[in-house]
Parts: C-alpha cells; structure tokens; sequence
C-alpha cells in the first residue's frame, strides 16, 4: 500500500495531495479492517525446569492487545512478548488471543513446551510404585523389581548387594531357587541431563520364598479320644502362612491359626486344615473319633 499519485492535463503535470490523502486513508483503512492472524514462537521451548521462556507475538495485521494462556496456570499475561518461567516439569500448551480493529484471533500449539523435572528415584513392585518391606514368592517364580522414579530417566543402574548383581535394565527380574527366608539389599541410581550427578534410594527388603504345599496335621486320621477330652490340633505343614480349620460337627465355625483346641460330642467327625503360601493353597482331612 506504499504508493504516490500524481494526475496532469496534457501540457501541465500537478501534484494533487488532496487525491493522495483521500487514496491512502482508504488504502489504510482498509487494511486496519483485516481481521488479525494470531501467531506466535517461543525460545526455548524445551529445557530443564525451572523454564524461562521468551514468547514472541508474530500476529500479522494490527493487533491492538493480546492474552496469553501458559498451561500451568489460570493467570492470563497481557504483555505483547512476554517472559513466563515453568516452574514444574511437565508438557504445556499455550494459547495467544490477539484483538485488532478488524477482529479477533487465536492460536493453540498443544504440548508445545516440555519443561523436564529432575529425577526422583523410586522402586516399585506389583501395582505400587514403592518397594514393601517383605515380599512373599514362590520357588523359582519371578521377582520383579520396577523401576517407578519420576522426572524423565535416561540413565539407570540397580545394585544387588546379595548377590553382586548389577543391571541397566528399567525392570530387574529375579527367582530364587530354594526355598527360605533372604534379606536383599536394592539400590537404584538414575539419571538425566536435569541432574546429571543423580538421584539414589537404597533399601533392603526381606524376600519370603515359599516351596509347594504338603499338608499334614496331628493328630493323624482315625484318632480316637474320650467325649470332653480336648484335642489340640497342629499344623506340620512346611512353608505355610495361613492356616484355616473346618470340624464337621460345626461346619459353619472356622478356626484360624498353626495350633487350636476344642471338644467333641460323640462321634465320628472330619477335620480339615487348609494352608496358603504364596505358592496357592492345598487341604488335608482326618477323621477323629470321639467315644467310639
């Protein structure tokens, strides 16, 4: 729209500024009355938190005022190119509103800002994301030890102190191969460009590893005993955690524990012990008779 108009008659050329000011300030006006294009950059749009970035508003035709939206809060900045810290890792979308004589605009860039956290390292098993005191297996099935640490790893390196291990691995699978009682001591170190010198966490956790199921109990099937006497029964069960019991002249009664005792009424009753590891559950039934 940059132009000069100059008219003439024939011999005389004349400079007329009165057509000139009258063709420019149409010309002006219209191009006022085009709607804004809303656009923008940022630099950098990708660092360590806390992130301090440089918003440029490039919105073509007249922009009059602008919002921006940052993506980690509700506050709403009015300054053309703004300056906005992210304080918290995390992906940002940002938005800029920008309001001219010719309308309104807006751009949305999704995720367009990734501010990486340094890292925390945690160790997680099963479902949860911290490793428990005692872990209850089976002989010769998996153990797995997650990593679960937060801030954007790149490096990692877990540490069996039991057993000299060391691995690289996200997730560390281990077995035992007998059964018994072991005290592992786990530490994990990670890593990345936001804390280059790492996080750690150590912990020793207590491996319970159980062997198959064999139940027996005392005393053995066909006992006999007087009506009254009390009998004491006693699991012999090896590797056993839970234990239930069920009498047949009481069948909606049931007892918990390695030993219990009780009486009888005359008859011939059945007793069932049922025992639980971390290998799954098996049962065994003796008769007793009582005043036979």
């Amino acid at each position: 729209y940059n132009y000069l108009l100059y008219t003439h008659d024939g011999s005389r050329g004349l400079h007329n500024p009165q057509l000139i000011r009258k063709l420019l300030g149409e010309s002006f006006g219209k191009k006022d009355s085009v709607p804004p294009v809303a656009n923008f950059s940022a630099n950098p749009d990708t660092g360590c938190a806390p992130l301090t970035v440089q918003f440029t508003d490039q919105s073509k035709f007249k922009v009059d005022s602008v919002k921006w939206s940052f993506g980690d809060t509700i506050f709403v900045d009015t300054t053309r190119n703004p300056l906005h810290t992210y304080d918290t890792g995390g992906s940002y979308s940002v938005k800029l509103k920008v309001f001219g004589p010719g309308g309104i605009d807006s751009l949305v860039r999704s995720n367009y800002i990734l501010a990486r956290s340094q890292v925390s390292a945690k160790i997680g098993y099963a479902a949860m994301d911290t490793l428990p005191d005692t872990i209850g297996t089976c002989l010769n099935s998996p153990v797995v030890f997650l990593d679960s640490s937060t801030g954007g790893v790149t490096s990692r390196t877990w540490t069996f102190a039991d057993s000299n291990l060391t691995d690289t691995a996200k997730n560390v699978t281990r077995r035992w191969t007998l059964p018994g009682t072991y005290d592992v001591p786990v530490k994990l170190v990670v890593s990345n460009d936001c804390t280059p010198l790492g996080d750690s966490l150590s912990k020793t956790v207590t491996v319970r590893v159980d062997s198959t199921l064999a139940v027996d109990f005392t005393p053995p099937s066909d006992t006999s005993v007087a009506v009254g006497d009390t009998v004491t029964f006693t699991n012999l069960t090896p590797w056993g955690r839970t234990f239930e019991w069920v009498f047949s002249d009481q069948p909606s009664i049931k007892q918990t524990g390695p030993v219990v005792k009780r009486a009888f009424t005359q008859g011939v009753w059945q007793v069932t012990l049922t025992v639980t590891n971390s290998c799954g559950n098996a049962s065994a039934v003796h008769s007793i008779k009582v005043g036979q």
